[in-house]
């Protein structure tokens, strides 16, 4: 997923503040993922991080914008 948001990022689909939050909300989801299954007690394994949900909320968000160019959101 960073990859693809880095990818938008260099086209121009979205601008550098954008793509640094939406990298960072990322990296928290990896790292709490990572967490979870290194120490199962820790939480459940097979629920969604937060920041997974808090992810797609601010996708959603920004296609709602329209900080993505029309052919990466609604047409």
């Amino acid at each position: 997923m960073i990859n693809f948001v880095q990818g938008i990022k260099t086209s121009g689909e979205l601008n550098d503040g954008s793509s640094y939050e939406l990298i960072t909300i990322l990296n928290a989801a990896e790292t709490n993922l990572d967490r979870i299954e290194s120490d199962i007690s820790v939480g459940n394994p097979f629920a969604e991080p937060t920041e997974l949900r808090y992810f797609i909320s601010q996708v959603k968000d920004k296609i709602d914008r329209e900080y993505f160019r029309r052919q990466m959101g609604r047409h």
